[in-house]
């Protein structure tokens, strides 16, 4: 079959169901008006058998609403008799009860009254045992904050010293370590020279073999000599850029070591302010800890908040306080 034949069959298939969705549309269209006039019809039947029952409902509400009124207006005279005679009653109940009620106020308040007194000759009598206790509670807490106090100076004291001890060990190998440092560094450096000179002559052989071979000037050989000033050349700046990244590493090296060491002296303080706080769980005040571990109060204060911050103490008024 030819693409004329297979265009003219298409052509006769499009028409076809253009002709069949119009016939079908139209079908709707009737459909669908008969429907709404059917629905119409139906609403406004529906509309006046509601309106009718209406108003039978409301001509039935009106009806019984002027018989109860009428029942409730017969029933008025003997309500108000029962309320007259209901309120009468209540109000003898309340003066009696109200004679009764005053009557057990009066002996309770006689009651607490002599138990109050009672109560306050007992306290009375226990004050001066009360002070003895506490005289002595506050006399033990003070001996305990002094024999603590100078037990954390001598932890701090010897902790302090192995620091330093370590610090000064470490920077002693660290010492010792340096002309094998630096030995390797010479090795390294003398090897790099060696190749990047030789690299260097390559490349320019090969720059010139190019350069000869694109412009036919015959390759001019370089003198030894030039050579050799050329490679010293390059070696000396290598060696200087050398020296200018070893120095800085020295440097960065030093600002860490620096950062690490006042690093230690934060986190030392911070565990001494937590042991501290900790062993005072009446709590402690920022002054107290000042002449205890005698460092500034504002250092304190930043460290303490920190600490709070991170939950592990508590800060109530003035009072650091330990996590229970």
């Amino acid at each position: 079959m030819s693409n004329a034949q297979d265009l003219r069959r298409l052509t006769e298939e499009a028409a076809n169901a253009y002709e069949d969705r119009v016939t079908r549309l139209a079908a709707i269209k009737t459909e669908t008006t008969e429907m709404l006039e059917g629905f119409g019809k139906e609403r406004a039947e529906m509309s006046a058998q509601l309106k009718a029952d209406l108003a039978q409902a409301e001509a039935e509400r009106v009806r019984q609403a002027q018989e109860e009124a009428r029942e409730r207006a017969a029933e008025v005279p003997e309500r108000r008799a029962e309320v007259s005679e209901m309120l009468e009653g209540f109000g003898k109940e309340r003066a009696e009860m109200s004679a009764q009620l005053k009557a057990d106020l009066a002996q309770a308040e006689a009651e607490r009254v002599r138990q109050a007194q009672e109560e306050a000759r007992e306290r009375a009598a226990e004050v001066p045992e009360r002070r003895a206790e506490v005289s002595e509670m506050l006399e033990g807490f003070g001996k305990e904050r002094a024999e603590m106090s100078a037990q954390l100076k001598a932890d701090l004291a010897q902790a302090e010293a192995e620091r330093v001890r370590q610090a000064q060990e470490e920077a002693r190998e660290r010492a010792a370590e340096v002309p094998e440092r630096r030995a390797e560094v010479s090795e390294m450096l003398e090897g790099f020279r060696k190749e990047q000179a030789e690299t260097a002559a390559a490349w320019r052989d090969l720059v010139a073999t190019m350069r000869a071979k694109r412009t036919g000037v015959p390759l001019r050989v370089v003198p030894p000599e030039e050579v050799k000033m050329a490679v010293v050349e390059e070696a000396e700046a290598v060696e200087e850029r050398e020296e200018a990244e070893a120095v800085e590493k020295v440097e960065e090296a030093e600002a860490a070591e620096e950062a690490e060491e006042e690093s230690y002296e934060e986190k030392t303080l911070e565990e001494q302010i937590f042991a501290f706080v900790n062993s005072h769980p009446e709590g402690i005040k920022l002054v107290d800890m000042e002449r205890a571990l005698e460092a500034p109060r504002i250092r304190l204060g930043v460290v303490a908040k920190k600490l709070v911050e991170e939950g592990r103490i508590k800060k109530e008024g003035p009072l650091y306080i330990p996590v229970r």
